[in-house]
């Protein structure tokens, strides 16, 4: 898409590549969708984790009887929740999370300038 708005100088485009231009954008905005989705779950997963780590500082710190427990309740709460990549280190994760925001971020930033050379040739 980029190189097509680059090669046109008038600014003119037929019907094909317009409807080109707007199935990418259909694309990309799709792909964003998804991206929001994945994102909210992997905050999810980092709130968990958050949390896992707090109880674990909580039983290393005072092991007395309320806390003899935990496991137990970590069994059964990692039981409930089906988190993919439950197995990985915590800053394997954490990686992986930045670099999708890092992808996330820079695909924004291309539909934002898509949609603002769209909107500049509506103008024309």
């Amino acid at each position: 898409v980029e190189q097509k708005l680059n090669t046109h100088h008038g600014g003119c485009y037929n019907i094909t590549e317009a409807q080109a231009i707007m199935t990418e954008l259909r694309n990309i905005q799709k792909s964003l969708s998804s991206g929001e989705k994945e994102k909210a779950e992997l905050m999810q997963s980092l709130a968990q984790l958050k949390d896992e780590l707090t109880r674990l500082q909580l039983c290393e710190g005072s092991p007395d009887a309320s806390t003899l427990s935990l496991p137990q309740e970590k069994l059964s709460t990692a039981s409930q929740t089906d988190l993919s990549g439950e197995l990985m280190p915590i800053g394997t994760r954490l990686a992986e999370m930045a670099r999708m925001r890092l992808q996330y971020d820079e695909a924004r930033k291309r539909i934002q300038h898509i949609q603002q050379q769209l909107a500049d040739l509506e103008e024309k």
